[in-house]
């Protein structure tokens, strides 16, 4: 009996002591993976920019769990002030975490660390990044880099190059998590521009989930995957972005669906977030203020990994729902000292963006964009809604640094102008082209022309008394910023009320309302005014031409200015 107790007591020493080496050695290896591998690697991978600390483990073998009080990532300023091409100042902190459901037989038998779930409670990620010197020529190297990385696959960089050359170590060669989760992330990024600009980007109580994590050589496709896994979704509340320190645009709700290569935004706000009376205050010049919200904004098929090499954008399809589009100009407002700014065409905002673009498809739904105008002398805007608007784009393209007149942008919409008549409108745009260039076409349905009056009174000394519009048919080409074309307009019964007022001041302003009230002042001067076009029923309709050149107005006043040309002299006589 005697031996036999001593047998069993060896044989439960053996056990507890095998079970406490075991304990040990798997202490040994998640403190290898977690402390050791981890902080050797990222400073390694960010020339010891970046610093790795991790908290305190606490080991709980029995539930084959183990957590974490923290982990945190800082910057060394000085060394990363040194690097030729710093990295953005980064803090990263993870607090209160959980790796669950380890498989304590892989890890022992060095086959790797395969756990059920990881998760922190807390997460928060801040990121600043500094502009470069603006320096020409760099600029132009850094241009042609990006052409050339989207023309032909380049070696992955960014988090893209982590994950395709991390190597874990020979003790833990495998990791496998099956779910990760962070219930409360938030993340605040600035990027700092030339001219002391910088955006912001807040996310506030965002969710991250993935599912799958897989780093495995015997995989060799988990390294393209994001974040190594299968699935990966991301959602928040309250996002906010400042593009500069009057302006924000601010999201109610933000779901990405990585795997599905997806982006949902509800709720979607732009413009200054101050009240108007403030943005007047804060700039005084600036005529222009613009508004825009939508229900909903979908994008598909967002090819991340190109954006993660090259920081260029390529996209399937975008969906803007109820989308609706405020422009107000203020033209009682004073002129900027000094020399005048003149408004950049089209393509000149383009060639300033700061990535390449592609968007094989856009489409706007159930949307609306209004024009207000506030003449000189006036406390009433004047108002031109084009509501039910709908409308198709295709080939969305800009290459950085690669001119070109290929490929143009095309956009197809129809409308309701005031609520009466259906104006239909086809627009090519070359957004690459050196300089302004577009062609458009389009016609506009029957309405009575008092339906303008809400525009017309509000800006001009004159009023349409009577007349209806039957039809009008346009095409034009801008070539290197000069409109040429032909207008047809066909109408009857038109009178005009010039009354006079408002004249004071307004005459020689340039543009939309200085074209119009002018066009007003030839009619006082004692022009007639064609009734009809045809004058003669069976009669041929007259055609004005279009003709007018670009002086650095707004693109709403530009096409005003080009019909203009066209529409007087059918209307005058």
């Amino acid at each position: 009996m005697r031996r036999a107790l001593f047998i069993a007591a060896g044989i439960g020493g053996l056990i507890a002591l095998g079970f406490w080496f075991a304990n040990v050695r798997a202490t040994q290896l998640i403190n290898t993976l977690l402390r050791d591998f981890a902080t050797a690697e990222t400073a390694r991978l960010s020339d010891s920019v970046y610093v790795l600390r991790v908290g305190v483990l606490h080991v709980n073998w029995p539930r084959r769990r183990v957590t974490l009080d923290s982990v945190r990532l800082t910057t060394d300023v000085e060394r990363n002030d040194r690097r030729p091409q710093p990295l953005a100042a980064a803090s990263v902190a993870l607090r209160n975490c959980t790796l669950g459901g380890i498989s304590l037989s892989r890890l022992l038998l060095y086959r790797g660390l395969a756990a059920g779930v990881f998760g922190c409670r807390d997460v928060e990620f801040m990121s600043e990044a500094q502009a470069g010197p603006p320096d020409a020529a760099r600029l132009a190297v850094r241009a042609a880099a990006t052409v050339r990385a989207d023309s032909q696959r380049a070696a992955p960089v960014a988090f893209l190059a982590l994950q395709q050359t991390l190597q874990l170590p020979r003790q833990v060669p495998r990791l496998r998590i099956a779910r990760i989760s962070f219930p409360n992330v938030s993340i605040s990024l600035i990027q700092h521009y030339e001219l002391r600009k910088q955006l912001t980007f807040v996310l506030e109580r965002a969710q991250l989930h993935a599912d799958g994590l897989a780093i495995d050589p015997g995989d060799p496709d988990a390294a393209s995957r994001t974040l190594f896994s299968r699935s990966v979704t991301l959602s928040a509340q309250n996002a906010l972005f400042l593009p500069d320190t009057a302006t924000s645009a601010s999201v109610a709700q933000l779901d990405v669906d990585f795997t599905d290569s997806s982006l949902t935004i509800h709720g979607l706000a732009y413009g200054p977030h101050i009240s108007d009376v403030a943005f007047a205050q804060q700039s005084p010049w600036r005529r222009d203020r613009i508004r825009a919200s939508a229900e909903s904004l979908t994008v598909r098929g967002m090819d991340i990994d190109r954006f993660a090499r090259t920081g260029s954008v390529r996209i399937r399809t975008l969906e803007l729902d109820s989308l609706r589009f405020e422009i107000r100009s203020d033209k009682r407002r004073p002129s900027r000292p000094g020399r005048p700014v003149p408004r950049r065409s089209v393509q000149a905002f383009m060639a300033a963006s700061t990535r390449s673009w592609q968007i094989d498809t856009i489409h706007i739904r159930r949307s609306e964009v209004v024009y207000e105008e506030f003449a000189r002398g006036r406390d009433t805007p004047g108002r031109m809604v084009f509501g039910r608007l709908e409308a198709v784009g295709t080939s969305f393209r800009h290459a950085r640094g690669a001119p070109s007149t290929a490929h143009p942008f095309s956009l197809e919409a129809t409308a309701l102008l005031m609520g009466r008549g259906q104006l239909r409108a086809t627009f090519e745009i070359p957004l690459d082209a050196p300089s302004f260039t577009l062609r458009a076409r389009g016609s506009l349905g029957p309405m009575p022309g008092t339906a303008l009056n809400p525009f017309i009174s509000a800006i001009m000394p004159a009023a349409v008394k009577e007349g209806e519009l039957q039809g009008l048919t346009f095409a034009l080409r801008v070539t290197d910023g000069h409109a040429a074309g032909q207008l047809t307009p066909l109408y009857t019964g038109l009178k005009i009320d010039v009354t006079g007022r408002g004249m004071t001041g307004v005459m020689g302003s340039p543009g939309l309302i200085g074209g119009i009230v002018r066009g007003a002042a030839e009619l006082a001067a004692g022009w007639r005014v064609r009734g009809s076009n045809p004058s003669d029923p069976g009669a041929t309709p007259r055609a004005g031409t279009i003709n007018h050149t670009f002086h650095g107005e707004t693109l709403p006043a530009f096409f005003w200015s080009a019909i203009r040309t066209g529409l007087l002299p059918v209307i005058i006589k």
